[in-house]
């Protein structure tokens, strides 16, 4: 079994709270340990909790596992130690934990889409322990509540990373047990705030490098560092638009490194938008992104294309393109291109693979929007994106991203997509690294 690091008083705090409330809350900036203490909380009853089955939830049944289950090495699994195994429970997988009272099982499930909550019903639970609970569908969250009314001994927790004051989750959910508990002292709610300075795990020296990561004006260092529900707003890559020079590469007079992998990403653009390419140079080890080139083709050039582009200009354009790359950087690996648009991207295949048999041309993954601009903005805080000299529509997309005001009312951060920004050219430049970032967070 691992050791546990000190506690601060916060977590001593609020885990003893945990004992008496039934509705515990921890929130705060990332990496704050919240996911460590919940679980301990959670584990601690569970040992002697008298009903049999239980609950961990997160948006998918690989994020309960991950967070809940394992959290790196602190999770149920390793306060079980011995005494648990992986299983099934009516074809539902499942863990069987031994505690001091008997069997329990724990089932896992995900909540982030609309009728997730299905898969969760059917049972009554004694807990249940929800991990990143406001990116978790409301309905799943209620189903959640509903679930565990019977339980013996109703135990209910969340971890969380803030968002925008007016987030639905704290509009529909949180704010209605602050004022129940604000009613009546004995109501049972507990909520804890943590940050990166309540995890003693990180030494000083450590902390001191995250945080010059971090730019103090973004949305990103409000709530990932100081934990505070901000509203985003304003340009989204802010570092990078402040000073875009400080991350070209000039490779005219500095030799670029060796790359493990060139890839173009492509986005088809509407009616009246525009047709954007990006590839980008891989280093060694997953260390640096290196955007190599870009550009756009616009269905309203009237030059270029008197009749609007067709899928065989299209094709052109991207045999083109990979061809420059090749013959400018010495490779092109992958062809990334929107996978929503099937039969444009089976024409572009069959082009380029004509021409350069070696490249891999599939449709691209896509992640969720704001994952890849927490990406891109960890990227350029940590210093390890650049870009060349061939890259003006890339630049000019990344220093003019801004967020959209109007979801903003209602909480939810959205990227403005009406004309004004090129947010094409940054689809594609997404689609080549939103494979592999994992790989990159892990270097």
């Amino acid at each position: 079994m691992n050791k546990y690091a000190p506690f601060t008083q916060r977590q001593i705090d609020y885990l003893l709270k945990c004992l008496e409330c039934w509705f515990n809350v921890a929130e705060g900036g990332k990496r704050g340990a919240k996911n460590v203490i919940n679980t301990l909380a959670w584990c601690i009853e569970l040992d002697t909790h008298p009903d049999r089955f239980h609950l961990a939830g997160g948006v998918d049944q690989s994020s309960a596992r991950i967070n809940i289950l394992e959290c790196d090495g602190y999770g149920v699994k390793n306060y079980f130690h011995g005494r648990y195994r992986v299983g099934k429970f009516e074809k539902k997988d499942c863990l069987y934990i031994q505690t001091k009272v008997g069997e329990k099982i724990i089932f896992y499930a995900g909540g982030k889409r609309d009728g997730d909550e299905a898969n969760i019903k059917g049972y009554t639970y004694g807990t249940a322990y929800i991990t990143e609970a406001n990116e978790c569908h409301p309905k799943f969250i209620q189903e959640v509540f509903d679930r565990t009314i019977s339980s013996n001994k109703r135990k209910i927790y969340h971890d969380l990373n803030p968002k925008a004051p007016n987030h639905i989750y704290y509009t529909e959910i949180l704010n209605f047990h602050e004022e129940q508990q604000k009613k009546d002292s004995n109501y049972g709610y507990n909520w804890g705030h943590f940050t990166l300075l309540d995890n003693l795990s990180i030494t000083n020296k450590k902390l001191e490098a995250i945080l010059k990561t971090y730019d103090k004006g973004t949305v990103h260092y409000e709530r990932d560092i100081m934990g505070n529900r901000k509203q985003a707003e304003g340009l989204i890559l802010k570092r990078f638009a402040n000073n875009p020079n400080k991350y070209f590469w000039d490779m005219d007079n500095k030799s670029l490194p060796k790359f493990i992998e060139i890839i173009v990403g492509f986005d088809v653009g509407g009616n009246k938008s525009a047709h954007s390419l990006v590839a980008t140079g891989t280093t060694v080890n997953y260390r640096d992104l290196i955007g190599l080139a870009s550009e756009r083709h616009f269905h309203n050039d009237k030059e270029k294309y008197p009749n609007g582009i067709a899928p065989i200009d299209i094709e052109k354009i991207c045999v083109n393109f990979v061809g420059f790359i090749i013959k400018t950087f010495g490779r092109c690996d992958y062809f990334e291109y929107d996978n929503e648009s099937v039969t444009i991207g089976e024409g572009i295949k069959r082009a380029i693979n004509k021409v350069y048999p070696q490249v891999i041309v599939r449709g691209c993954y896509k992640a969720e929007i704001n994952d890849r601009i927490d990406f891109e903005n960890r990227i350029i805080g940590e210093d390890r994106f650049y870009w060349t000299k061939y890259c003006k529509t890339l630049k000019e997309a990344l220093e003019t991203m801004i967020y959209n005001p109007k979801p903003a009312e209602i909480g939810k951060d959205e990227r403005l997509d009406d004309l004004t920004t090129d947010v094409d050219t940054d689809d594609a430049f997404e689609y080549t690294f939103t494979r592999n970032i994992y790989r990159f967070i892990k270097q």
